[in-house]
């Protein structure tokens, strides 16, 4: 059975209220009131990948803080490309 035109809108309303919530994404701020669970998991991956980037940069820093004085810079760079370069290559 066809709907006429003005069924046919409401119909389409309707449809799009009920279907709205899974049109949320991530970035939009309703997104944490519709899936808190998805959103808490979210955000723990987040520092998770935040603390592991700070613990990287400062373990360079600190490689290169100790060895510094003993090594030519040049030679560092070479070293320190290895090392991100074996890194890249482990994930």
């Amino acid at each position: 059975m066809k709907l006429n035109p003005r069924q046919q809108k409401a119909k389409d309303r309707h449809m799009q209220r009920k279907y709205a919530k899974d049109l949320i994404q991530p970035s939009e701020d309703k997104f944490k009131h519709w899936y808190p669970k998805q959103y808490n998991e979210m955000e723990q991956a987040r520092e998770q990948q935040d603390l592991k980037a700070n613990q990287e940069k400062q373990s360079k820093d600190e490689f290169f803080k100790k060895y510094k004085t003993r090594v030519h810079s040049k030679e560092m760079r070479n070293m320190l490309k290895i090392e991100e370069q074996l890194e890249h290559d482990k994930r």
